[in-house]
């Protein structure tokens, strides 16, 4: 990830055009605890924490990621080997949930040298919400991010359901990011989302088998199994997270137009970039600057 990482720091200040990168710090922790015993660790950990550190000069920032599998995986000495078993941190006891959520943030905090209050869950697994409300609000998050409209998916391994969550770009909420309380401790910045065809996803799956070198994903990272979810989008509409990686940054000007007015919360995982979209997003940038203001995700405490 460290590449495509360095290529977006690299465009968001050629174009005075801040991104928020949710850390996943699991894997920071993992590093943390392994850098002395092996060298291509501490040399990962090395090349990480100064990866980091540029964000933050840069005008950028760093906030919390939690994919709490890492409580279970390891380094061998040659790889890391992944146990996603317990995928969720409802996977967890309230206590150790708790304990996730304050180690990783202290560790992203150590890192960075920079104050951390927003929180995006691994997987968007962040329900029941219940489970962790407390400890975030002890570890002073304040805006949740991890909400995209109509978003729903049910397996055994993860799930979430974003169906009836309330209109809008941002609101507040106590319990239940899908419950607007105005009065609410945290603050919900949903994900943008759009529906996209089936014939965007052929088009999406030709191109990376006919031109992988520039469709193919820079990073070397595998998802966690999604039954069912290649047929979905080969066959029918799709609700769909606005998204800056691969063949999805196409559709960034039309979730602009569809936006008009309002604010657009784009995702994209660096592992996830390519050369093509690497290439248009700069473009995209550079068309845009000036046009439209970018901001960080903890520029809306106050707003």
């Amino acid at each position: 990830m460290l590449e495509p990482t360095e290529e977006l720091l690299r465009m968001s200040r050629k174009y005075h055009a801040p991104m928020t990168f949710f850390v996943d710090c699991g894997y920071l922790l993992r590093l943390n605890e392994q850098k002395e015993k092996f060298a291509s660790v501490r040399k990962e950990y090395d090349a990480v924490s100064h990866q980091m550190e540029n964000i933050v000069k840069s005008g950028s920032e760093v906030q919390l990621h939690i994919h709490p599998h890492w409580e279970d995986s390891f380094y061998d000495g040659n790889e890391w080997k992944m146990n996603v078993t317990r995928y969720k941190l409802a996977d967890f006891s309230k206590s150790d949930a708790a304990e996730i959520i304050r180690s990783y943030k202290h560790i992203l905090e150590e890192i960075s040298g920079q104050s951390v209050n927003a929180y995006r869950a691994g997987g968007w697994c962040m329900q029941p919400f219940t489970h962790i409300a407390e400890a975030l609000k002890d570890n002073g998050i304040e805006i949740e991010s991890s909400v995209f409209k109509g978003g729903y998916f049910q397996t055994d391994l993860y799930s979430y359901d974003f169906r009836n969550c309330p209109e809008g770009t941002r609101w507040r909420f106590s319990d239940d990011p899908c419950i607007e309380n105005k009065n609410g401790q945290f603050i919900e910045l949903p994900i943008s989302n759009y529906m996209l065809s089936p014939l965007f996803f052929w088009e999406l799956f030709l191109l990376g088998r006919l031109n992988p070198d520039d469709h193919k994903p820079i990073g070397n990272g595998k998802p966690v199994p999604s039954p069912g979810m290649r047929k979905k989008q080969l066959t029918q509409w799709n609700n769909h997270f606005v998204s800056g990686e691969g063949y999805f940054v196409t559709q960034l000007p039309k979730a602009i137009r569809n936006n008009a007015g309002n604010d657009l919360n784009i995702l994209g995982h660096p592992k996830a970039c390519t050369r093509f979209s690497l290439k248009y997003l700069d473009t995209f940038l550079s068309k845009y600057k000036g046009k439209h203001d970018f901001k960080i995700v903890s520029s809306v405490i106050g707003e």
